[in-house]
């Protein structure tokens, strides 16, 4: 077998996870397009989100792509706690670093009208990063681990994919930091549980930061001002870079006593 054929056949399962996560997406896009109902754009969003995130799930667990065993619960609840504290720490970091850098957002016009929904702050903070846990780390990171693709390449792979599947500038740019955090998550609890929080936690942030700023946008440099705002980012970014180190030495504490 040839190189390339080797790679496709390790690869092929692995991503078509991501290519049913894509598929449900285009189909409901397309129903909603052609449906007799007629939706503002923000509610297609959250119509689209929400539902293709369920069929994505149903499909997954149906067709093995994850197992329970994944979804270790063995480890301690401050070590939980720990892992939701770094992502906090590091998405409040990112999140200044982006809106520092202006980087284009397609979907800031839509989202003061989703935030505004309830249903779309369930899609946003609870069932979208399900469903996105077990397609990107569960069915493409493990997957690619479990067919002979180092850890390394499998958390890259799979961060990459997760914030080119944003289409989006400023989430590219976001998801694809967040998922490399994510990845060495996954990797080092052998758990998608951990990253399932740290995802939700990270998206009720940006809820949270919403509802509480003032800004249109919600951004938080508008919100306190540069120079505030660059300590935070600093104290934030320091603070995760510390927890990623203290949880490393006790995860691996901690998996030595299993």
């Amino acid at each position: 077998m040839s190189k390339f054929g080797s790679h496709y056949s390790r690869c092929w399962r692995p991503f078509s996870a991501v290519l049913y996560f894509i598929a449900f997406q285009l189909i409901l896009s397309a129903l909603v397009l052609v449906s007799p109902w007629p939706m503002t754009q923000a509610m297609q969003v959250i119509f689209v989100t929400l539902f293709s995130s369920m069929l994505t799930l149903i499909v997954l667990v149906h067709l093995s792509f994850i197992t329970i065993g994944q979804f270790r619960t063995s480890l301690t609840s401050g070590l939980m706690f720990g892992f939701v504290l770094l992502q906090i720490a590091v998405a409040i970091g990112l999140n200044i670093a982006e809106e520092f850098g202006e980087v284009p957002d397609y979907l800031a016009e839509q989202m003061p009208a989703i935030m505004d929904n309830p249903m779309g702050v369930i899609a946003v903070a609870l069932i979208g990063p399900i469903a996105e846990e077990v397609t990107f780390r569960g069915g493409l990171m493990g997957g690619l681990m479990r067919n002979g693709y180092s850890a390394r390449t499998a958390i890259v792979v799979s961060a990459l994919t997760f914030g080119i599947i944003h289409a989006n500038p400023v989430q590219i740019i976001f998801a694809s930091f967040i998922g490399l955090l994510l990845g060495w998550t996954y990797w080092r609890t052998r758990s998608l549980t951990p990253c399932v929080l740290m995802h939700i936690a990270n998206n009720s942030f940006a809820v949270l930061t919403y509802y509480l700023s003032t800004d249109s946008q919600g951004q938080i440099s508008a919100e306190i001002g540069t120079w505030p705002a660059v300590g935070l980012m600093v104290v934030s970014l320091s603070v995760g870079y510390v927890l990623y180190r203290y949880l490393g030495k006790k995860i691996d504490e901690h998996l030595s006593l299993d």
